[in-house]
């Protein structure tokens, strides 16, 4: 396992965030729930079962996780911008991106904005999530 940190700025704010990576083989995306006790930790059970046969890698949200947390109005469009910085970054094309409790609205929307390493990536929720269409 490798835990890391990555910067991000966003409305003249820096945010540090931790990531952890695990594994070989394909990459997969975990996205931990967007919940105010929410971190990239809860991933980790997931991440080991998967670590033997894929590359993985759990990110904390800005304005969540371990780190401080600047006062900033969070939208969807700086999550869209954040996703795109820490697929660009970290140079990741994922097979997949397992996103734990990922509201329809929000989950919907990353779709059609996706960066392009995400066109072919498959994209999973896990239980206690709406549906959303393709």
């Amino acid at each position: 396992m490798w835990t890391d940190y990555l910067a991000w700025h966003w409305k003249g704010d820096a945010i540090r965030l931790g990531y952890v990576l695990l594994g070989k083989g394909p990459t997969l995306l975990l996205l931990p729930a967007l919940s105010s006790i929410s971190t990239r930790h809860e991933m980790h059970p997931l991440q080991e079962r998967l670590a033997s046969a894929f590359s993985t890698i759990t990110i904390d949200w800005p304005g969540f996780g371990d780190q401080p947390r600047p006062a900033l109005a969070w939208e969807p469009a700086a999550y869209v911008a954040f996703l795109r910085h820490v697929i660009t970054q970290l140079h990741l094309r994922p097979f997949a991106t397992i996103a734990a409790g990922m509201p329809q609205p929000t989950h919907c929307r990353l779709r059609p904005t996706r960066p392009a390493p995400l066109e072919d990536s498959a994209l999973l929720r896990l239980r206690g999530a709406g549906r959303c269409r393709p």
